[in-house]
Parts: C-alpha cells; sequence; structure tokens
C-alpha cells in the first residue's frame, strides 16, 4: 500500500537517503522546521515501513567479494514459497527478485573466488522445487543506486 507523504517528509527521506548519517538537526536547519519535527517524522515513516533500515552502501570488493553472479531460476509453482524460505536463509545471497517471464526468480549473490562461487551456485541449485538455473557471472558494476527519486512524481 503506497503511504501518504508530503513534502515534508519527501524531504527528510532525500536528506536520509543521500546520507543517513546527517543530523537530525542540520535536516531541521536546511527545512527551515524544528528538530522534535524531523524527529516525531523519522520515527513515523519507521513505524509505517517507509524507512526499512538505515545502513551503509559497501563495496563488496574491499571485502574480497570479487565476483558477482546472477543466478536465474526456473521454480516449481508449487513451492514457490518454499524455494524463497530457504533461498533468504542464504547469508551468501544478497538479492532475491521474483519476476515474470522464462524465469521464475533472480537471485544475485557475490563471492570470493570460483571456489566459493560454485559453493553458492551448488547450494541454490541443489534446493527442492528449483528445476532449472541459468548462471550469469557480472563483469562490471555499471550503477548501482538504492536511492529513489521521491521529491519527483512518476509519469501516470
Amino acid at each position: 500500500m503506497k503511504a501518504e507523504l508530503d513534502e515534508i517528509d519527501k524531504s527528510i527521506l532525500k536528506f536520509l537517503q543521500d546520507n543517513a548519517r546527517t543530523p537530525f538537526a542540520e535536516i531541521a536547519r536546511q527545512l527551515h522546521i524544528g528538530e522534535s519535527t524531523v524527529r516525531f517524522r523519522v520515527k513515523r515513516l519507521l513505524d509505517k515501513g517507509v524507512i526499512v533500515r538505515f545502513m551503509a552502501l559497501v563495496n563488496p570488493f574491499k571485502f574480497g567479494l570479487y565476483l558477482t553472479a546472477l543466478l536465474l531460476l526456473k521454480i516449481d509453482p508449487q513451492k514457490l514459497r518454499e524455494v524463497f524460505d530457504e533461498l533468504s536463509s542464504h547469508e551468501d545471497i544478497h538479492y532475491i527478485l521474483q519476476c515474470t517471464g522464462e524465469y521464475d526468480a533472480v537471485v544475485i549473490f557475490h563471492a570470493r573466488n570460483m571456489d566459493h562461487f560454485n559453493s553458492i551456485v551448488n547450494k541454490v541449485k541443489g534446493v527442492n522445487g528449483i528445476k532449472d538455473a541459468s548462471v550469469w557471472m557480472a563483469t562490471g558494476f555499471v550503477k548501482i543506486e538504492p536511492r529513489l527519486n521521491i521529491l519527483k512524481e512518476p509519469n501516470t
């Protein structure tokens, strides 16, 4: 369900998306509102699930995760939930996207080396309910942008 956000909420979110460490006092000063208003609104945005969590965007290369792969999965329709639950429990898997088309899901993960890579691929392929997996290796990061353009209304 879409959250009802006013311009102040959206502006606060823009500051936090750009730098979640921006002090509430600085946000309040920039927006010409009280710091208590910022605190209240951030708490409300957390409670509503608009803000899921605060985190740092980490470069996987700096942790020795030099390989990135995409697994395109065909899943038994009767076992979708079980497969997604099992895949979600794997700490090496970073993204699971359910999709339409030839494949039912895309799994994205990072690996240290080919042994680690093959271990993850084999674990995923071994999940009960996965009928087929196509493995793609990423050859570079072109764009990674988790920020949403929340100040602009989408074209309808």
